[in-house]
């Protein structure tokens, strides 16, 4: 289970005060309060007091430096009965709020408060039984939207009673009750005959999708290629997601990408030429969507003409209604303007039928760089990618990987910005994960970066977690030990959840969790940015 840390430490001491001018203590701004209490590093908070006189004034945040001299971090002017909000950003500081002299009222200081941002708090998904680290690597995880519901594979045999198949399986984690359920299982509760692996998991937590190639999971599966199952926890149920018509698997390998918020579409990649009639460039990938309601396979990375692309399509991501879908493709004919010697992002909307060019620069051109691994947000708007093209913005940067950030329209790119950057703007390393980098609201970002330019603590070079948020502008690490130190070793996103308050991730270290660590493999751990204190 996880277990939350303090989150917010106030000190008073002796405040400093002015003098009225009879040489009596003047009277004081109210102490301040600090909101959200529950604020990570970097994240926005708002300090608030009211000053005396009861009218507007000038006001200053200041805090106090490790030499102990004020400087003012914020200035705001209060209203008109003496209230003031001054914006900063959370950090360990001692603070205060200062009014200056100001029409015949002498300045004054409130008493000081020490702020102490609490850490994300980490707990062990890929965990057995008696709650220690699985015995062999865990990894492809995805969280539900109410972080409840985690879906991931494991090769280890200890985690449930009774593995003994000896491939990689699918397990589902129910994080309010501690309980771990492998679900890569035939429903007469024989074991699968052979392995199965990357889940992702419906924004509601009904329904799993994943790739296996087990042929006794489900009727119609084919033998020597990866299928495509979706498991509905409801019952539970099965049944085959990379099928053509008549229900049965294609004859090419096929791989799970992303499923709506209900679980109702899915869209995998294959390279199967029976899943829909417009298939014909052979044993080329291409991407499907299938409606699970109804049974319909569908082509979507197919050319304005309606037959399939001359490149290979991959990487897919959903909006929450099924209604657009993103991916990756090396094809030179689904679009205007992408470039053959680089892959790119591209857009498909279901209502038009109509595939549109996201990784494109200013010219309306492709990248001069591959892009790669997108995420949409619930609504379809927001699209979250990463590339090497040093030509989409204006930061212009070649050939390091970033993450950028596409808002679109009706029928285009309305605004791309760069994601993966430092506080001054500086782009910096960045690599997404397909599928998961962005949240439902469109509001964050995760992504992964070894650059120091971004906040700490750095006490080791490797690849950490971030969390952007794009409304504000502002980034934060979010894979830390429990007191807020580096970790021993690397860790890898996984899953975002739908409402951006949880995390997954992949994690090499031994001391992200407060639990002993001895595999030497990858675990996986969930992440929650906004647990709340005991």
């Amino acid at each position: 289970m996880l277990t939350p840390l303090a989150a917010v430490t106030t000190l008073v001491v002796t405040p400093l005060v002015g003098a009225g001018p009879s040489g009596a203590a003047a009277p004081q701004p109210t102490p301040p309060v600090i909101a959200p209490a529950l604020a990570l590093t970097g994240e926005p908070i708002v300090v608030t007091s009211t000053l005396p006189g009861r009218r507007a004034r000038p006001a200053l945040l200041q805090e106090k430096s490790a030499t102990s001299v004020w400087r003012t971090i914020a200035r705001a002017t209060s209203d008109s009965r003496g209230r003031v909000r001054l914006p900063t950003t959370a950090h360990v500081a001692v603070l205060r709020v200062t009014a200056p002299a100001s029409g015949g009222l002498p300045a004054s200081s409130s008493e000081t408060l020490t702020y102490v941002p609490r850490e994300p708090v980490a707990g062990l998904v890929s965990a057995t039984a008696g709650g220690s680290t699985g015995n062999a690597r865990s990894t492809d995880a995805s969280v539900s939207r109410d972080g409840r519901w985690v879906a991931f594979s494991s090769s280890a045999s200890d985690l449930v009673s009774g593995d003994t198949n000896g491939v990689a399986d699918v397990f589902l984690r129910d994080l309010r009750t501690g309980t771990t359920t492998r679900i890569s299982v035939a429903l007469d509760g024989s074991q699968a005959n052979g392995s199965s692996s990357d889940p992702v998991i419906s924004a509601d937590g009904s329904t799993v999708l994943f790739t296996t190639l087990a042929t006794n999971l489900v009727s119609g599966a084919a033998t020597s290629v990866s299928h495509v199952v979706a498991y509905r926890r409801e019952g539970p149920s099965f049944s085959l997601v990379s099928a053509g018509p008549g229900g049965i698997g294609g004859n090419g390998s096929s791989y799970g990408e992303d499923l709506s918020a209900d679980g109702r579409y899915a869209v995998f990649s294959s390279t199967a030429t029976d899943l829909a009639p417009s298939d014909a460039n052979g044993p080329t990938a291409d991407v499907f969507l299938r409606d699970l309601a109804t049974g319909r396979t569908r082509l979507i990375s197919h050319t304005a003409a309606g037959v399939s692309a001359n490149g290979s399509s991959y990487e897919a991501s959903v909006s929450a209604d099924g209604r657009r879908v993103a991916y990756t493709t090396e094809a030179t004919d689904l679009v205007a303007g992408n470039r053959v010697a680089s892959t790119d992002v591209v857009w498909w909307d279901a209502a038009s039928d109509r595939t549109r060019l996201a990784s494109r620069g200013p010219s309306g051109a492709g990248g001069d760089e591959d892009s790669y691994a997108p995420t949409l947000d619930d609504a379809g708007r927001v699209l979250v990618f990463g590339t090497r093209a040093g030509d989409l913005t204006s930061d212009g940067v070649s050939r390091l990987p970033t993450v950028v950030v596409a808002t679109l329209g009706a029928k285009q790119v309305v605004d791309l910005a760069t994601v993966s950057v430092a506080a001054d703007g500086t782009p910096v390393d960045g690599y997404p994960t397909p599928g998961q980098s962005v949240d439902g609201t469109g509001r964050f970002v995760a992504f992964e970066s070894s650059s120091p330019l971004l906040p700490g603590p750095h006490t080791r070079a490797g690849d950490e977690v971030y969390m952007r948020r794009l409304d504000i502008g502002r980034t934060w690490r979010t894979t830390t030990t429990p007191d807020g130190r580096s970790t021993d070793d690397d860790n890898r996103i996984l899953g975002l959840s739908a409402g951006g308050r949880y995390l997954v991730v992949g994690t090499y270290a031994t001391d992200l969790v407060p639990l002993p660590d001895a595999n030497g493999v990858m675990d996986v751990a969930l992440v929650d940015l906004r647990a709340p204190a005991r």
